[in-house]
Order: C-alpha cells, then structure tokens, then sequence
C-alpha cells in the first residue's frame, strides 16, 4: 500500500495495519541487510589492518623493500612438503614412470604424494596446469596424460622424410 503521510489520515484502522506491517517488514528486511553490511566492513577493516601490519590474507609475510618505493616481496609463511615447489613438479612426479593417467587418477595421486591444496577446484588447476605446460606433458587422448619425454629414453629422434616433387612422380 505504502500510503504518503498526508493519506494516512484518511486510512481505516484496518488499513492502517495493514500499512504498519509492510513497513514494519520492510525496516526488518533493511535492519538485516545492515548487519550483514556492518560484518563485511568489520572484515575489510580487520584485512587493512593485517596488510598494513605486514601479513596478507593468505598467511604470508609481506617484507617491503627498501629500495623499490611501493613494491612487496611475499615470503611464503607455509614451507611445501616433501619439496614440491609446485604443482608442475608434483605432476611430473607422478606421471614420470607411470602409464597415462586421466585428470582425476592424477590429482588423486599429486595429493596422495603429500602436495597440499585448499582448492575447492583443484581438480581444474591440474587440468590448467596441464594444459599451460606443454612441453613438459603430452595429451593422449581427452583427459589423459603422460609426460613429453618417457622416463629415461632423452629426446625421440625423428626420421626425416624425403618429399618428392609432383614432377618427379610418375618418371
């Protein structure tokens, strides 16, 4: 109804209350919203306060440099296990020595060998990591992998093939 203050006078009790509902539901609807409002300002202010204290919102320390005005050097707070550096390393490990493996056989075993991830897509970060590095993993067949070059065996070499002219066909 949302009757102006100036028609509200000429309004039936019943109708009144009506209008005192909707508004009591709207101002309920817009309390809510502002406390939702008020914790997501509370959280932007306890991450400014955490960035200028020198931590980011992953854990790791931030060490301005000196010399370069504005720049930041991350220095990990977490030390990957067993050595994995990343995950292209951690890839290469499980595939090196084993049969083509499928996207999910291979985050399987990459976690398994102790690589750690809180993605709730980790699955695609193999697939992207995959795809991004080539020259480092070869695609068998859809959603199967093995590494470019087989453990132990270098480089393939390649036979080069001799093309023969179309003058030359035929005499």
């Amino acid at each position: 109804m949302n009757a102006s203050t100036k028609e509200l006078g000429s309004l039936s009790v019943s109708q009144l209350k009506v209008e005192l509902e909707s508004r009591q539901r709207k101002m309920d609807s817009l309390q809510r919203r502002r406390q939702h409002t008020v914790k997501m300002m509370s959280m932007l202010d306890s991450l400014i306060s955490k960035i200028r204290d020198g931590i980011d919102q992953t854990g790791a320390e931030i060490k301005k440099n000196s010399s370069d005005a504005g720049t930041h050097k991350y220095v990990s707070a977490v030390k990957p296990k067993k050595g994995f550096k990343s995950l292209v390393v951690a890839i290469e490990k499980v595939l090196s020595g084993n049969p083509p493996m499928k996207i999910g056989e291979i985050e399987k075993a990459v976690v398994k060998i102790g690589y750690k991830s809180k993605s709730k897509t980790f699955r695609l970060i193999v697939n992207q990591t995959l795809l991004n590095n080539k020259s480092k993993f070869r695609k068998v067949s859809r959603a199967t992998y093995t590494t470019s070059t087989p453990v132990g065996k270098g480089k393939v070499e390649r036979k080069s093939v001799q093309k023969t002219s179309k003058n030359n066909v035929g005499k």
